[in-house]
């Protein structure tokens, strides 16, 4: 009899192991996409192995990058940016960063409970010199399970705590991470941010692995984790045309349908600096004088009070 029972419970062991929800298998992977003013596309983090840090079995996560950008539009690359290593237990998922692992995120916590927020080192204070703190804190809103392929996940909200530095926005899930913003924490507050700094504005397309399966978030309805966006989906579709290209004298600016709204020119450097404002002219074609300029690429959008409805990359040769 007792036999019996020692098998029936190492049976019982065995399938729940077998259906245990592990953090970050082999063959996991998340893409982010984002669009921001002077670039577009997606973050793919993938698993990429195991390996031990401080005797703790850990994994290790890849962050490959497909871009284009100012100076390689409309062309897309892909590259390798960074890397970072992880590791869960059954309620907390931890990373590691300034020589040691941080509780990252945690679905032990119960409503109202404080949680700690990791953020990054390597911002400094443009006065003082001194480094900006690197962690924040952040309250429990609410929590929750939801059903994904048949599993059972738990997922809660947070909000930073006043003072904080650093948030994560929006839902967490279990065995995913954030689902409505990227997967690292967000800088909120103002300290070694540059004028022309822009945020990593990046949301959760979708996740897979082989046990859990395909998660989707509903707004990509059936556009795949990898797709890219194409012009006229970067911009708006009124349209414009700018000649010449390369300018050394005067550049020109038409409008080749109407389109009734009040527009702005505006052109950025390739630092990200804004160089240039005006109205667009009532006649639908306006002109820039551009022989004082530097040789280089710069970046000419023209937009609305609340759309860009064109942009395009613009080579300065005096």
């Amino acid at each position: 009899m007792q036999i019996r029972q020692f098998i029936l419970i190492l049976s019982l062991l065995g399938s729940m192991a077998a259906t245990a929800q592990t953090w970050c298998p082999p063959g996991a992977e998340w893409y982010y996409g984002f669009q921001q003013v002077f670039s577009d596309g997606y973050y793919r983090f993938y698993y990429d192995g195991d390996t031990t840090i401080n005797s703790i079995i850990c994994k290790k996560i890849k962050i490959e990058k497909t871009e284009r950008n100012i100076f390689t539009w409309p062309t897309y690359y892909t590259n390798i940016i960074d890397e970072f290593y992880t590791y869960a237990d059954t309620n907390k998922v931890y990373i590691y960063r300034y020589n040691n692992f941080y509780p990252m995120f945690d679905f032990s916590a119960t409503l109202n409970d404080t949680i700690l927020i990791v953020g990054d080192n390597f911002y400094f204070d443009n006065d003082t010199g001194l480094p900006c703190d690197s962690l924040g804190n952040a309250i429990i809103d609410s929590i929750g399970t939801t059903l994904i392929n048949s599993n059972q996940l738990r997922y809660y909200y947070s909000s930073p705590i006043q003072g904080s530095s650093w948030s994560i926005n929006g839902k967490i899930i279990e065995k995913i991470g954030p689902v409505d913003a990227y997967f690292f924490a967000n800088k909120i507050d103002t300290c070694g941010i540059m004028l022309d700094w822009e945020p990593i504005n990046a949301s959760l397309r979708c996740y897979y692995d082989d046990s859990l399966g395909l998660y989707k978030v509903p707004s990509l309805n059936n556009l795949p984790c990898d797709y890219k966006l194409t012009i006229k989906e970067h911009v708006k579709q009124a349209s414009f045309k700018i000649y010449p290209n390369p300018a050394n004298n005067k550049l020109f600016i038409e409008q080749q349908v109407g389109y009734n709204p009040l527009k702005f020119i505006k052109i950025y450097n390739s630092t990200g600096q804004e160089i240039y404002q005006t109205l667009f002219s009532s006649d639908n074609i306006s002109s820039i004088d551009v022989s004082k300029w530097t040789n280089g690429i710069y970046l000419l959008y023209v937009i609305d009070s609340n759309n860009i409805l064109f942009s395009e990359k613009i080579i300065i040769q005096n």
